[in-house]
């Protein structure tokens, strides 16, 4: 609500029928609003396949695992600087 209260005012002319144009704003931006969770939904989808393959699996772990090891180093080396 903050958003749309803050953002969409910038966007209607006062000179103009205010009702009309509020709608204008709502359907674009429930429209975009759905396109953006139907593609959330069918990447969320597609990568719960992929994490059902027990090499997805590993590979995610040896990935997460070294970020973490790189995180730790940078941690040491910055605390003693």
């Amino acid at each position: 609500m903050i958003f749309f209260a803050a953002l969409l005012p910038q966007f209607v002319d006062a000179a103009g029928s205010m009702a009309h144009q509020v709608a204008i704003l709502a359907v674009t931006s429930v429209t975009i609003e759905f396109c953006v969770l139907v593609g959330y939904g069918a990447l969320a989808g597609r990568m719960m396949r992929l994490a059902a393959q027990p090499r997805f699996a590993r590979l995610t772990k040896r990935v997460a695992g070294t970020m973490l090891i790189i995180a730790a180093v940078r941690i040491v080396f910055f605390a003693k600087g």
